[in-house]
């Protein structure tokens, strides 16, 4: 008697270990990859003289230079810093305009900033 409940026993430790394992490896295959975006953020500044009207100011006109550096998709965010967030997905495709983005915000003198996060 004391032998069959051991195999009992040992019959449901190893079913259970199998369907352990087997959830183990259904939740591996279902994880991806962070996606990591480039955040620019530049604040609502108006150039002094210019009317309100105007869309000059330095958070439009850093959209229109992340748009000339060549990326043709990316969101806007209000940014916390009363500003304008402009978010974009790094990839391989657009390494060389992601490029040109840092370097022109780097050759810039107005108060940009420059982070990377993954989603």
């Amino acid at each position: 008697m004391r032998r069959t409940r051991l195999i009992w026993f040992a019959c449901g430790a190893a079913v259970s270990a199998l369907a352990f394992s087997i959830s183990q490896l259904a939740l591996a295959e279902n994880e991806e990859t962070p996606e990591i975006a480039l955040i620019v953020s530049a604040p609502d500044i108006i150039p002094a003289g210019s009317d309100l009207d105007d869309l000059n100011s330095l958070s439009l006109t850093t959209g229109s230079t992340i748009r000339d550096c060549g990326n043709e998709q990316f969101e806007m965010q209000l940014s916390p810093h009363h500003g304008i967030a402009y978010e974009i997905p790094v990839t391989p495709e657009n390494r060389e305009s992601l490029e040109c983005v840092i370097q022109a915000i780097r050759n810039s003198d107005e108060a940009i900033s420059i982070s990377f996060e993954a989603r």
